[in-house]
């Protein structure tokens, strides 16, 4: 008994030390105004979304401000080289039983939204941790993926385990909690992941925070600015006249607007027979 509560505590301070690390690193994103291809967003000194403008009809076109909608979940993201995504995972110490020279790092999923929206963002109901072994040389040899689903169980800091072909098991978190959401990764009572499933990588275009303890991935938002006026900047834009895009096809047909204005309904009626 002994023996199991120091393991357990040496575990709690393990997560409790990447916890704390991740949230003063990279938990807080700086305030400013952040682009991707869709919108642009403002962070206020509360390090939340304050404002967000939508780019419309292929960019030409910058719609006006937006006040984000209030959210009771947290603002969920991760910041890292002043890129803010959605998609990222915390690297977890695994235990290996019995004792072993294998080396593994397990990402556990910590970033549930699908994107930053000026409504209330939808979180997923799958996300997926990554147990990755590596060689002696210190290569990867094998990546294993791991699915966790949305629960209403009561989450616990208790661990699940995959069983190796050598008969030695790896110890990962059963749950991961973000915000009010619980994710488990193991149906029924016994705690083994059994059938963890082969990948040949990461997630495409993983990126590390400089203490690699966090990694992020997918789609991001930049930082560009501090202090930009967003407000002058849009109507800068929206006062720029493009140049008509140049057709093979030398057509004359009046727009249907025009058509519209020279239509009336006396003329439709009177093309109709009269009885």
């Amino acid at each position: 008994m002994g023996i199991r509560k120091r393991n357990l505590f040496f575990l709690m301070l393990v997560m409790f030390s990447c916890l704390r690390m991740f949230a003063v690193d990279n938990c807080l994103p700086s305030p400013g105004i952040y682009e991707n291809s869709n919108k642009f967003i403002i962070i206020s000194d509360e390090n939340e979304p304050d404002k967000g403008v939508y780019k419309l009809f292929y960019s030409f076109y910058y719609d006006g401000e937006y006040s984000f909608e209030k959210d009771s979940e947290p603002f969920c993201v991760v910041n890292i080289n002043d890129k803010l995504y959605t998609d990222f995972w915390i690297r977890y110490d695994v235990v290996v039983n019995p004792e072993s020279e294998i080396k593994c790092d397990f990402w556990l999923p910590a970033g549930n939204m699908k994107e930053i929206s000026l409504n209330p963002p939808y979180r997923k109901e799958s996300l997926y941790g990554y147990c990755v072994f590596y060689s002696e040389e210190g290569s990867v040899s094998e990546i294993l993926r791991i699915h966790y689903w949305l629960t209403d169980c009561e989450y616990s800091d208790i661990q699940a385990s995959i069983i190796l072909s050598d008969g030695k098991t790896v110890s990962v978190p059963e749950f991961t909690k973000i915000g009010s959401y619980t994710y488990k990764c193991i149906n029924g009572r016994k705690p083994v992941i059994r059938h963890p499933e082969i990948v040949a990588s990461l997630p495409d275009g993983n990126v590390f925070g400089s203490n690699g303890n966090v990694m992020a991935a997918g789609k991001y938002y930049e930082k560009i600015s501090d202090s930009l006026s967003l407000a002058d900047e849009i109507q800068a834009h929206n006062s720029i006249v493009y140049p008509p895009r140049f057709s093979v096809l030398d057509t004359r047909e009046p727009s249907i607007y025009t058509k519209l204005e020279e239509m009336s309904l006396k003329d439709e009626f009177e093309k109709f027979p009269k009885k």
